[in-house]
């Protein structure tokens, strides 16, 4: 079996990651897997846990009304983190 089969086992590491992002090479597989691992544990919304993610997240709150919405791109913008930061 090779690597990527190994990988693309996954479904959801397939589906959302692997079907999007055309893969050039094994380091390359692994590089995307690893990123969209973190993203999956850390920070991916999950039903089944109350859209909490399996390592748990903070949540973010702005601290006053002027709080900008901030966008940090995972997967090179397959998929996004936000986060309250101050206004200038």
């Amino acid at each position: 079996m090779s690597v990527f089969t190994s990988l693309g086992q996954f479904g959801s590491l397939r589906r959302e990651c692997f079907n999007h992002i055309p893969i050039f090479s094994i380091n390359h597989a692994h590089m995307v897997a690893s990123e969209y691992i973190n993203y999956y544990n850390f920070w991916r919304p999950h039903l089944a846990l109350n859209k909490d993610s399996p390592c748990g997240r903070v949540v973010s709150l702005p601290s006053n009304t002027t709080s900008k919405i901030i966008k940090r791109n995972v997967l090179g913008g397959l998929h996004h983190i936000y986060s309250h930061s101050e206004a200038a």
